[in-house]
């Protein structure tokens, strides 16, 4: 299956290999800035990190940045109270998601920006995108899962309070995991 026209290969050298990669989640994060800013990050930076997509807030084409068939570098490390250590096991969080990263444009860790509609439904291809290459993601969540200390944030009220988060999970036919 063909990638949709609105969705543009970036690449980042940061991913895995991960044998059998069957995700059961989609992560859904908030940039710490512009999406144009995430597109050079994830192209060299020293923690190396990376996700599978990026989303503007005005309809720009989706960036992506990792293969479906691989491992992005954006969930971190279990931090402590992790809901997807308790739930999920030991597995490196990575190794079992698709990570989506929304641009919230207002600069480091604001996350003040609304979720847009355009925002919403690039975020909703993407993740169809991830559905229809692996049918066993059952859930979408967001990174305070992984990390409820250091991530608390992270998508933040713009996807949880505004009940965003929920409407892509009811969308994409998938339990909300919070």
């Amino acid at each position: 299956m063909a990638p949709p026209a609105n969705v543009r290969w970036v690449g980042s050298p940061y991913s895995s290999h991960v044998e059998d990669f069957e995700p059961i989640a989609i992560v859904v994060h908030t940039m710490v800035g512009t999406l144009k800013g995430v597109d050079k990050y994830f192209q060299y930076n020293a923690p190396k990190v990376s996700s599978h997509f990026g989303i503007g807030l005005k309809g720009e084409p989706i960036s992506q940045y990792v293969s479906l068939d691989r491992a992005a570098h954006a969930n971190g490390i279990f931090g402590a109270g992790s809901k997807w250590l308790n739930r999920f096991g030991a597995d490196w969080p990575n190794g079992r998601s698709i990570s989506i990263e929304t641009d919230d444009s207002t600069g480091y860790f604001d996350h003040k920006a609304p979720v847009t509609e355009d925002q919403y439904q690039d975020t909703l291809t993407a993740s169809r995108l991830a559905v229809a290459r692996h049918p066993t993601i059952e859930y979408v969540t967001g990174h305070f899962a992984i990390d409820p200390i250091n991530k608390s944030g992270c998508p933040g009220a713009r996807w949880v309070a505004s009940g965003k988060l929920a409407r892509l999970a009811n969308d994409l036919d998938l339990e909300l995991f919070i």
